[in-house]
């Protein structure tokens, strides 16, 4: 796979914590 395409991925993985991050914190339910 070429650099752009795993750039890719690692940045949407890492916007998908960030929004499980986000709702984790306006959400205590998960806790």
């Amino acid at each position: 796979a070429c650099p752009n395409v795993i750039n890719l991925e690692i940045s949407a993985k890492l916007l998908i914590l960030s929004k499980l991050i986000d709702n984790s914190s306006i959400i205590p339910i998960f806790k």
